[in-house]
């Protein structure tokens, strides 16, 4: 009896291991920036400590949050006083293939899925750049999200995401008959940059870097012979 009342005890705690183990995994997955697949403009973030923040880049609000097994729940700090409103949330959520799709326990037929963000910039894109064609206007990524574009003088503000080959620009400001979020698909070519607008069609721009340094090194096509 005390053989069996031993072997079941620690059959517990090696379950209880693995249950912990399982959910820190979990928790450990979500860690990091998420951009919403369908405009990858709105994110959310989650933080180490429980902390975290979401939505668009002028509107973000923060939260705490946890993890029981596939379930995320999500503690508002601020909540709008409307009917439709609730601090606290829970949603189902599943990471597979590198999407986060989460489904509301709150509300029924609410399910979104994000894309992790590329290490939060893609660090490829922070440089100058000079716009081809149109003499001294430049782009100017920076490592913490933030850019300006335009010529001396008459700089436009923004912020800027990376996910899967595309560059998302939300503008400071835009004039009422222009949009603020803009999405490119973007490629490095040696020294160019070259964006395709996925909103207006037959839109691509070329630009080059600033200075002398190449962003993609030009692969050595010269043979040698022995």
């Amino acid at each position: 009896m005390k053989m069996f009342k031993r072997f079941f005890a620690v059959a517990v705690l090696v379950f209880g291991v693995f249950v912990l183990a399982g959910c820190a995994s979990h928790y450990e997955d979500l860690v990091g920036t998420w951009l919403w697949r369908t405009d990858g403009l709105y994110s959310y973030t989650f933080n180490a400590d429980g902390t975290g923040e979401r939505g668009y880049p002028e509107t973000r609000e923060t939260f705490t949050w946890s993890t029981a097994g596939s379930r995320l729940n999500i503690n508002r700090d601020y909540v709008r006083t409307t009917p439709r409103e609730i601090r606290n949330e829970s949603w189902n959520f599943e990471l597979r293939d590198g999407v986060l799709t989460l489904d509301s326990r709150n509300a029924t037929n609410v399910s979104h899925s994000y894309i992790r963000d590329e290490a939060g910039r893609a660090n490829i894109l922070v440089r100058e750049w000079t716009l081809d064609g149109a003499h001294g206007y430049r782009y100017q990524f920076n490592s913490d999200g933030t850019g300006t574009r335009g010529r001396s003088g008459d700089l436009q503000n923004f912020r800027w995401t990376t996910s899967n080959g595309r560059l998302n620009i939300f503008r400071d400001r835009a004039p009422v008959d222009e949009i603020r979020g803009e999405i490119w698909d973007f490629e490095i070519d040696y020294r160019a940059l070259i964006l395709t607008s996925r909103q207006t069609e037959d839109v691509e721009m070329r630009l080059t870097v600033v200075g002398d340094t190449p962003v993609v090194q030009q692969p050595d096509t010269n043979e040698t012979t022995e």
